[in-house]
């Protein structure tokens, strides 16, 4: 019990603490000009400070932006760990998060996503063909079931499909990681 207690007690201070990755021989700084060098998650990156390999926390609500190299709330940060969504392509027009089960959506303006996410109110999910959100059985899937009153006929070539099937060919995969082992090397 007391090992589990030790191992919560040095996991908590890893993700709240600006811990030396020394022993994580992320990054080896010796000769390294001061900045940062590499993101480790959505929330944690390493600095070379003074040749000292260090790994910072984000502040609470924020993600790294390594395309800035600092970090900013999820609205302004590209995915995957960021709510930004890409509008290239896309015609102006209010889109359903896809990967939120529908639950809210962004807008696109001349290729742009403005403004933040919106959430829906509870058990309720976007319905693209009529640009708002509404009880699920009245929006086509992937979004809703279909079954009650819903705008176009539920078939795989109905609006909602076709957005969804775009969306989908620009989203980067959820379970790649931010970093592959090469890379991670590449920077030592």
């Amino acid at each position: 019990m007391m090992k589990y207690i030790i191992a919560a007690v040095v996991l908590s201070c890893f993700v709240s603490c600006e811990v030396s990755a020394q022993g994580f021989n992320f990054v080896n700084c010796t000769g390294k000009e001061n900045g940062i060098y590499m993101q480790v998650s959505c929330t944690q990156y390493v600095e070379c400070r003074d040749e000292v390999e260090t790994i910072v926390n984000c502040p609470k609500g924020q993600v790294f932006d390594f395309g800035d190299l600092r970090c900013e709330v999820k609205a302004n940060v590209d995915p995957p760990c960021g709510d930004k969504m890409n509008c290239t392509g896309l015609v102006n027009d209010r889109y359903p998060y896809y990967d939120r089960n529908c639950t809210s959506y962004y807008t696109c303006r001349n290729e742009r996503m403005i403004g933040r996410a919106q959430e829906c109110i509870p058990d309720a999910v976007f319905d693209y063909d009529r640009q708002v959100c509404t009880y699920p059985s009245d929006v086509c899937p992937p979004c809703g079931t279909g079954e009650g009153f819903v705008v176009n006929p539920c078939t795989t070539d109905s609006p909602q499909y076709k957005v969804k099937a775009k969306i989908d060919k620009m989203a980067v995969p959820k379970d790649v990681p931010l970093f592959s082992l090469d890379e991670i090397k590449d920077f030592k």
